[in-house]
C-alpha cells in the first residue's frame, strides 16, 4: 500500500520511526499509567472523550493512515490548552507494533478499542 506522507507539525504526533518494535508506548506520555488503546482513530473526537471519561489512563491513538493521523492531532491541538489531555498521543505505526505485548506489562492495557 503506497500512500502520500503528509508533514505532521504536532508535539502529540509520534512517528513510527520514533517507536520501534519493543518500544513501551508509556515512554510517550509524562506519567506511567494503564494504557486504553485505540486502534484506527478517525479524526479524533473518540479518543477525547475517552480520555475525559478516563483520565486515570494513557490514550495511544494509532492509525496507520497518514492523513487520519493529520485529522487527529489538528483535532487535539483545536483544544483549548487547558482542556488538552495530557495523556493522549497519536502515534503513525500499524496496530500490531502498538499492541500490549510491546509494553513492559501487557497487563497494564485496560480498554482497547
Amino acid at each position: 500500500m503506497t500512500q502520500r506522507i503528509i508533514e505532521i507539525d504536532s508535539p502529540l504526533f509520534i512517528a513510527e520511526e520514533q517507536a520501534p518494535p519493543g518500544t513501551d508506548p508509556n515512554t510517550f506520555f509524562p506519567h506511567r499509567h494503564p494504557l486504553a488503546l485505540e486502534i484506527g482513530c478517525g479524526i479524533g473526537d473518540f479518543i477525547l472523550q475517552r480520555a475525559a471519561q478516563f483520565p486515570q489512563h494513557n490514550h495511544p491513538a494509532i492509525d496507520i493512515y497518514n492523513k487520519a493521523c493529520l485529522k487527529t492531532c489538528r483535532t487535539l491541538d483545536a483544544t483549548r490548552l487547558d482542556q488538552q489531555p495530557r495523556q493522549v498521543r497519536r502515534l503513525h505505526i500499524p496496530a500490531p507494533l502498538a499492541l500490549p505485548e510491546r509494553a513492559e506489562d501487557p497487563g497494564q492495557t485496560d480498554h482497547a478499542r
